[in-house]
């Protein structure tokens, strides 16, 4: 049997190792396409949208339809704009889901392709309920948008629902025990009510309000109608396409395929250029020239204090990673601004004001700090922006949420219905505070309300020294609400309005230089190398034992590089042989 174990143990290593050899061999030998002289660049957006990273670039090779970054989107949009090759642009939003804030990015990308005289095409089999808000939105910023003949316009509204868990956690014998800092704050009161209290009904409905009224807005502008009327033709929705169609929602019914040779026709092109082929041929910079740099980093998903192999590759934004990521940019002498890229909720306090530490210590080594709000950057994903120099959001962002939450679930009476019990051991009056098995005494209760307490007077007296605000302007911004873009300016809360577009034009503006000088715009961390990635998956799975050649193959080739049998670069393969070094 253990021969068997160890048969099959080698075959899985080395089907491993090969894939990664192959894989390599194409990342080694990637170089940018020929682009041809007249294409139409083509957008595809997919159900989920990265905001800067879109994967490995070697995996460029193993999709042929693979999606772009949201960055890498606005990008080839703005410089394609100003590329004689490039005739216009198509977009098939059929799969599309985008947040309010993302299509508000995309949509002012559009409006300055089409600004620049070239025309931009959308195609949709449906616009769905649910995700057809902010695709259409997004749809109705190009000059035409085509509808499949059995496609919908879903477009119904923008709801924003809270499961009331209170009682029925109650009736399981789960008892919710959690304190907020104050009465706008919503984040647990899915599990401590049995109602939406007054005062966060109140708030939510002035967000979907506002968020709405920007939707409707934007449409009737687009598409030359009332606000009025584009309200009522949502408030008929669902329609039949032939209905949007006589309604002026969309422009022509016609199938996918149907669609494209019109735009050929129209265009007088027939290459169609993808977004993930464009952008590394014609638009990222090299990475090896003196120019100054403009750093662009993603900081999105819940906020924790530990986990993952890299920045963002976990779904969370990691404290640690953050510290270590930034330590690079900061020793890095070309980068000379910072972009980060906000996409998040919150979470914990501790690992909030690490980030923001660390983005102050990025700002006291003489680095330009933007912060370019997406569609949340609320309690902690505000609390983080408070150490930048400027703070930008779309217009639909979500933001604010100055407060804070805590507490515990305690499931004793859920444990006794089942005549179930836990033993312990204790030694310290307040071993176990965070056991869900026992509530919290008088003495421990008063000490999480003096914790929460300390935390949110943290807070807002940190945001009315960034955001020199008084006491009452604090009072009435803060107490757990949360705000639109638009709102957020009114109450001074952030900067400006705008996206990826102009926080790199006000990060660029910051360096000072002469006007034309060039800038290399950075995405950091660099995309993943395939050596890397095969490395964190070897570790993960235990063999360890390949790590080391994996982390030596770039040193072993470096010699047939020099020779030129090889055509690598620097990159992630320059820092892996760094760090065998160390």
């Amino acid at each position: 049997m253990l021969w068997v174990m160890a048969v099959i143990g080698a075959m899985t290593t080395a089907l491993i190792v090969g894939l990664v050899v192959l894989a390599w061999r194409f990342e080694v030998t990637d170089q940018p396409a020929d682009l041809p002289d007249r294409m139409i660049l083509q957008l595809r957006v997919g159900d989920t949208v990265n905001e800067v990273i879109a994967g490995p670039q070697w995996a460029r090779h193993l999709r042929r339809d693979r999606p772009a970054s949201l960055f890498q989107m606005v990008r080839s949009l703005d410089h394609a704009a100003a590329d004689p090759r490039v005739v216009g642009v198509f977009a098939d939003l059929s799969q599309a889901g985008l947040s309010l804030a993302e299509a508000q990015e995309l949509r002012a990308a559009i409006s300055r392709f089409r600004a620049a005289g070239k025309p931009a095409h959308a195609y949709a089999d449906s616009f769905d309920e649910g995700s057809g808000v902010g695709v259409y939105y997004l749809a109705s910023a190009f000059n035409h948008i085509t509808l499949q003949p059995s496609g919908l316009f879903e477009v119904t509204g923008i709801v924003i629902e809270v499961p009331m868990l209170g009682d029925a956690l109650r009736e399981l014998g789960v008892t919710p025990r959690f304190g907020a800092r104050h009465e706008y704050k919503s984040a647990v009161v899915s599990f401590t009510d049995r109602r939406l209290p007054a005062a966060v009904r109140d708030n939510l409905q002035k967000l979907a309000d506002r968020l709405f009224a920007q939707v409707t807005a934007g449409i009737a502008e687009a598409r030359r109608q009332s606000a009025a009327t584009v309200g009522r033709l949502i408030d008929g929705a669902p329609l039949l396409a032939k209905e949007a169609k006589a309604n002026g929602l969309v422009d022509w019914l016609a199938y996918r395929d149907q669609a494209v040779r019109r735009v050929r026709g129209e265009l007088g092109a027939q290459t169609f250029m993808a977004v993930a082929d464009y952008y590394p041929a014609a638009v990222a910079a090299a990475g090896d020239t003196d120019r100054p740099r403009i750093a662009v980093v993603p900081l999105t998903g819940d906020i924790v204090r530990h986990g993952g192999h890299r920045l963002g590759e976990d779904g969370a934004l990691n404290a640690g990673q953050v510290r270590r990521a930034f330590r690079t940019l900061r020793r890095d002498k070309r980068v000379r601004a910072v972009v980060l890229r906000v996409d998040s909720p919150g979470g914990s306090y501790i690992a909030a004001d690490t980030i923001r530490h660390e983005i102050g210590r990025l700002v006291a080594a003489e680095k330009t700090v933007v912060v370019s709000m997406s569609d949340v950057a609320a309690s902690g994903g505000y609390f983080i922006a408070l150490a930048a120099d400027h703070v930008l959001a779309q217009a639909g962002s979500i933001t604010g949420s100055i407060g804070v939450f805590g507490g515990k679930f305690v499931t004793r009476d859920l444990l006794a219905r089942w005549s179930a019990e836990v033993a312990d051991v204790r030694a310290g009056a307040n071993a176990g505070v965070y056991s869900p098995f026992r509530d919290f005494s008088a003495s421990q209760q008063t000490r999480m309300d003096a914790i929460l307490d300390a935390i949110y007077a943290d807070f807002t007296n940190r945001t009315m020294r960034a955001r020199a605000l008084g006491r009452r302007a604090i009072d009435s911004a803060a107490r757990g609400r949360v705000w639109t873009g638009v709102d957020a300016k009114e109450l001074g809360l952030i900067d400006g309005l705008g996206g990826f577009h102009e926080a790199v034009a006000l990060a660029r503006q910051s360096l000072d230089l002469a006007d034309g000088a060039a800038v290399d715009v950075m995405i950091y961390p660099r995309p993943r190398g395939v050596i890397d990635s095969a490395y964190d998956l070897l570790e993960d799975s235990g063999l360890r034992q390949w790590s080391a050649l994996l982390h030596a193959l770039p040193i072993l080739t470096a010699g047939a590089a020099r020779l030129g049998t090889l055509p690598v670069s620097g990159g992630d393969r320059a820092r892996v042989a760094i760090r065998l070094t160390q």
